[in-house]
Order: structure tokens, then sequence, then C-alpha cells
């Protein structure tokens, strides 16, 4: 079975059951099955491996329909013998783009958005044997539609890869106790030594209770806190006796198991998770983890794998580039318009790797793009947001989807609502707005470029930390789409101010695609452009393009598979030498 791991450390319950593995399949390239009933069929012509998605050699479907895609999937399971009689969760992990499921003939529901989770309740849908589950999936080349770096055109190029369609994370049942908890948050409170606990419970009428344990490396359980159920909710601290703190250099995980109980103590759910004791601030012009500065070392990372596209051959493929960043010496890692899966969180989680959470974009601005970005927004936190690895929300990246923040008062206006949006949802972390430029309301002033020159990126550091590198300038801001290693756009929109935000250079570099006018070999290039950032204090950390080749983007340190293009351990002594900020 492909990718038999639980998909959610972070929300584990027993039993649970993957249905990873192959599918029955078939394309809709003339978008007929809904008129003629596809979901009753008994059987569809050709098979598909899940969660490998359309489009990849590993799915043994690597041909996606243009300009519209259409695909059905089929699979026939019983339930696991433990399963039955229990309530039972289906969940997806991600389906580009539009998903609507059945089972048993019976429609469970629709979805819009390819990179956030969807579930439905099957208690009374499903059957012990005999169960037949169809999804068709829609998908389409829009520039409006919320595409990441997946290009629109039939011919992938420039900086844009091969589009992808489907099931591309896995699925799998769960059982659940008719009453059971949901939404499940851990917030670290570092200073109070405890984690606040806020959960919803579904059917709260025989919910009394939460007991929290802490589990130990042993197996043992310790007794942390029980809280109780009011409303249908339940919230309050547990308490981390001699706390320690989550950060690169020391990932400390500590590991919750939660028993919802009734007033007699009888056990209604269990759920395992896990949270890092860790704190994000942003202390002026300083970015702060765990009350110290943090001069963050970043790689740029698209998330794109050999034969799988968006989704590695195994578990194994996510674990090796978290071990690969830290091996180059890099903190952590701007995720570049994809939302990648948990599993991958988790090994960042586990090995000690800072994650910049960015939301794919749209290509076309407009309302549409925004309205899709609002819609996702709180999927992607409820996702994402006990993972002690990700310190930032990213909104969107170079206005993609929100060009008219330039000359639209209400397109600002609107931007600026998402950010408040955001920090409304997650109080925790610093949001950014519109990586690279044209900011409007943002925690963290990020800018991109690709200057050939070595000299004219020095004379821009200057210019920024100098302060005079803040005013709009829409012209440059076109030439910068037209030619970006040429031309460098200022970082505010329209109206907007500076108001002291720290700034990190979150894009530069790219040799290979473009050619640097320094000469030498690529670490020496690397060497030159990242100390001109270094050396000026000012400038609170960077995020190099980019780790590894995507197809025929050939700017990584590494290849596509993985392989070294520069000594690893010289890089990595360099890049650690770097950042002792104050």
């Amino acid at each position: 079975m492909p990718h038999p791991e639980h998909p959610r450390p972070d929300l584990y319950r027993e039993p649970w059951c993957s249905l990873n593995g192959v599918w029955q399949f078939a394309p809709d390239p003339g978008d007929e099955g809904l008129a003629q009933e596809w979901w009753q069929r008994p059987s569809l012509p050709e098979e598909i491996v899940v969660p490998y998605p359309v489009g990849s050699e590993l799915s043994g479907q690597p041909e996606v329909d243009a300009p519209r895609a259409t695909y059905w999937y089929l699979l026939a399971f019983d339930l696991p013998a433990e399963m039955h009689e229990r309530c039972l969760r289906l969940h997806f992990g991600a389906a580009d783009y539009q998903a609507r499921v059945w089972l048993n003939g019976v429609l469970l529901g629709d979805h819009l958005g390819g990179y956030t989770p969807f579930s439905f309740d099957i208690t009374d849908v499903a059957r012990p044997r005999g169960n037949r589950l169809v999804v068709r999936v829609a998908d389409s080349r829009s520039m409006r539609q919320v595409r990441g770096k997946q290009a629109w055109q039939r011919k992938p190029g420039s900086i844009f890869y091969p589009g992808i369609s489907g099931l591309w994370q896995t699925v799998w049942l769960e059982a659940v106790g008719p009453t059971h908890l949901v939404d499940l948050r851990l917030y670290p409170d570092l200073k109070a030594g405890c984690f606040h606990l806020r959960a919803a419970v579904e059917r709260p009428e025989a919910a009394a209770y939460l007991d929290v344990y802490l589990a130990l490396p042993d197996g043992a359980r310790l007794p942390a806190a029980s809280l109780r159920v009011a409303g249908g909710r339940v919230s309050g601290p547990v308490p981390i006796a001699d706390p320690q703190s989550w950060s690169p250099e020391a990932p400390h995980l500590y590991h919750l198991e939660m028993v919802l109980r009734t007033s007699g103590g009888a056990e209604l759910d269990r759920v395992r998770t896990y949270g890092g004791l860790r704190e994000v601030a942003i202390d002026g012009d300083r970015i702060l983890l765990n009350g110290r500065p943090l001069y963050q070392r970043l790689v740029l990372v698209q998330g794109y794998y050999p034969g799988g596209v968006y989704t590695p051959a195994g578990d194994e493929g996510w674990r090796r580039d978290v071990e690969l960043v830290r091996a180059m010496g890099f903190n952590g890692l701007r995720m570049h318009q994809k939302l990648e899966a948990p599993r991958f969180l988790y090994w960042c989680d586990r090995l000690g790797v800072l994650v910049w959470d960015e939301l794919p974009s749209a290509y076309w601005p407009g309302r549409s793009s925004r309205e899709q970005v609002r819609h996702m927004l709180p999927e992607v936190i409820a996702r994402d947001a006990n993972h002690p690895s990700v310190i930032a929300w990213v909104l969107f990246n170079e206005s993609w989807g929100t060009h008219d923040v330039n000359w639209s008062a209400a397109a600002r206006t609107e931007l600026a609502q998402l950010v408040n949006w955001a920090h409304n949802l997650d109080p925790s972390r610093p949001v950014i707005d519109n990586s690279g430029f044209d900011h409007v309301e943002t925690d963290i002033i990020d800018i991109h470029h690709y200057l050939a020159s070595l000299a004219e990126a020095e004379a821009l550091y200057d210019r920024l930390v100098a302060g005079r590198e803040w005013r709009h300038a829409f012209l440059p801001g076109l030439r910068y789409l037209v030619q970006p290693h040429k031309c460098f756009k200022p970082p505010l929109a329209p109206g907007a101010r500076y108001r002291g935000q720290p700034v990190v250079v979150s894009e530069y570099g790219g040799f290979g695609f473009y050619a640097s006018q320094e000469g030498g070999s690529l670490l020496d290039q690397y060497r030159a452009a990242t100390l001109a950032i270094a050396r000026r204090p000012q400038l609170r950390g960077f995020c190099y393009t980019q780790m590894y080749d995507v197809y025929q983007e050939a700017n990584g340190l590494l290849t596509f598979d993985r392989q070294p293009k520069v000594p690893i351990e010289e890089l990595r002594a360099f890049n650690e030498g770097l950042g002792s900020e104050t």
C-alpha cells in the first residue's frame, strides 16, 4: 500500500484504515458523467494508484486532460471488523480541485479547493461489506483558479511546472465516538509552561469532562489536566512540569493523549496529538523565537517530487527533504505556492525546521481570486495551526491573484481584511499579506529580487537599510513582471507606509536559471549573494531560491532527484556561521 502511515500524526485515533492503493478510474473529457449518473456504475474501465495525482507516473495515469479535466474514481471496500458498529468518518487529504463524493449511491457532499482536507460522517451509510465509494474530481486551467505553480498552459515553461488533478493525498477511514472532539487546538504558552487547549465537542450531550495525559517515551502516562465540557466546548490549560521549549536547535515535542468522558467516567472519545512549546513574536524590527532574536536562514521549497509530481513515492521522500534542509545548514524553509501534506510538517516538527506556510495563489487578479483564498484560509489554519514548525502565514505571493492592489483601493482594503481575519483565526503567528512586494498590511516586510549583479544587490540593500526604498512605483513593477532578473519592485502598495517592521529578503539567487554576473562556482555565487544580506544586521534573514531543481527550472542547490550540486558540508559550515542577530 502506498503511503501506509497515518496522514495526521497530530490528530490520531484508533482504529483507522487507509484506503490508498489501486482504485478504478475513468477520465470524463466531455463532462458527461453527472448527466449519465456514473456514480451508479458498477465499475470503471481504467485504474489509478491513490494517493498519486493524475499527471504523475506513479499514479499510472500520467496525462492530464486539457483544457478542462474531470475524473471519476471508484473503490469497493469492506470495513475492518473493529470498525463494525462504530461511528465512522471518511477523510480526504486533498483533491484538486472540485470534489463530489458518493458512498453506496448516497451523495455525501462537495468540496471546493485543491489543497485542504475534507471529511464526511458515513455512520449511517457505510456497510460492513460491499461498500462502493465514488469520487468525481473536476479541474481546469483557469487563471482565476488557485493553482500555485501548476502551469495553466498545456505545456509548462518558465517558472511554472506540470499540472496535476485528482486525489493527491491519503484517503482514510476513522472510527470515532458518537460524541467526539472536533476543531482541536493547542496554543503553546512558553512563559506559563502550558498548552492552552480549545476544542468543540460533536453531539456534546453525553460529554462531561476531558482528561488530558502526558505520554512519556517509555509508554507511561502522567495525568496533566481534567477540563469541564460546557456549552459544547472544552478549554483550559494543560500544565507541563519542567517545560522545555521547541526550537530548530532543540525540537522538543510533548505527546498528549486526550480522553473525553461522561460524568460517570465512561470513555466517549480518545485522541492522540503532540505540540511544541514555542513563541513567535514581532518586537519592533526584530523577529523573536522564544523571546530571543531569530535570524532566519531559509531555503525555498516547491514541493515537487520525481515520479509523483505533487506527492513523493513514500513518506521517506518528505523526511529526506527535511533532513537535507538541516544538512545544508538552513534552519527553515518557505514552502512556495503549495500547502504540503501534514506529514511533511510532522517531519519539520520532529527534526526542527521552521516553515513559512504559504497559501497557493491564482494568477488572474480580482475578487474571485481573493474569495478563493478567503474560503481556503480557515481550512489551512485549522489543519496546520498545531504544528510548532509553522511560524508564519503567507496569504499571497507577488500579487498573483491580487495585482489590482496597485490601482484599486477596494482591493487593498480586502487584502487588509484578510490579514486581520488571519490574525483573528490565529493570533499566535505573524501574517505576511503579499510576499515580495505590494505590501498593504503585513507583520514582516519581505522582498524578492533576482538582480544578477552583486553590486546592484548591495546598493539595493543599502537603500533598504537607509529607509529609502519603500515608495510604490508601478512602472518598475511592470518591468519586474517582464524581466525579473533585471529589476526590483519596491515593497509597498500605493498608500501603504513602512511602520518599522522586520525586513527579510525572502527570494534571491536563482543561479542557474538567471545568470550571475559574478562568475565562479555555484557555491561561490551563493556565498557572495548571501553574505551581502548577512553583513547587514537590519535585514533579519533570507530565503534562497531554491533547494532543488524543478523540471526546467534548474536553479537548485540540489538536482531534482536531490543530488548535491555543491559540497554539502561546506554549504552547512557557511550557513551555520551566519545570523548572530543582536
